[in-house]
């Protein structure tokens, strides 16, 4: 992958020695899949369709995160004095994602630490997502600063600064509330504003 930076740090991996969370406490839930499915949207080889995800949720799935803003279709406020904590619904975190994925933007999920309850209820989960702008088409003009930038007020990278061909790394909690073998809420939050990586490959 073409960078326009030397990255300052190699790109994240999962330990080897990571637990990952036994599929029959989660009637047949797999989050190593869920998580090869995910990054699989990113591929640069041949990509999976966003909605190919939809076999992993309920479909009443509640996003509730700390990344995005309360803006947009169905978004609501939750809980919480700070207004950027949104409850989305599926539909309208596919369309995000979707216009995301379509205006260049690809990310992939690096689990850190993973664990569980033993009733099969929750999976929790430190993650790294790493991201890369890469819109097709050629620069507007070779001194344009803002056509190197992704879009990110409004979207899932909310207030972290993006530029073309430059992978970032963020950090993030995940919690999932599971219910029948599939993802009923995911709950995300995201602390610092990313480090420059290398882009992990497929």
């Amino acid at each position: 992958m073409p960078l326009s930076a030397t990255p300052k740090k190699p790109a994240p991996t999962s330990p080897p020695s990571l637990a990952l969370p036994p599929p029959h406490l989660f009637n047949s839930f797999s989050y190593a899949d869920y998580i090869r499915d995910y990054n699989a949207t990113s591929s640069s080889s041949s990509p999976l369709p966003l909605e190919s995800l939809s076999r992993h949720y309920d479909d009443s799935l509640a996003y509730v995160s700390s990344a995005l803003p309360p803006s947009g279709s169905g978004a609501s406020a939750v809980g919480s004095s700070d207004p950027s904590m949104t409850l989305t619904p599926l539909s309208t975190v596919v369309a995000l994602f979707g216009g995301a994925r379509a205006a260049g933007l690809k990310e992939k999920l690096v689990p850190r630490i993973v664990t569980w309850t033993p009733d099969g209820r929750y999976i929790m989960a430190e993650l790294d997502a790493v991201f890369v702008f890469e819109p097709s088409g050629e620069r507007k003009q070779e001194d344009d600063d803002e056509d190197d930038k992704f879009p990110t007020e409004g979207g899932p990278l909310h207030g972290v600064e993006l530029r073309r061909g430059r992978p970032m790394a963020v950090r993030y909690w995940g919690t999932y509330e599971m219910e029948g073998g599939k993802i009923k809420v995911l709950r995300l939050a995201r602390w610092g504003m990313g480090e420059a990586c290398a882009w992990p490959e497929d």
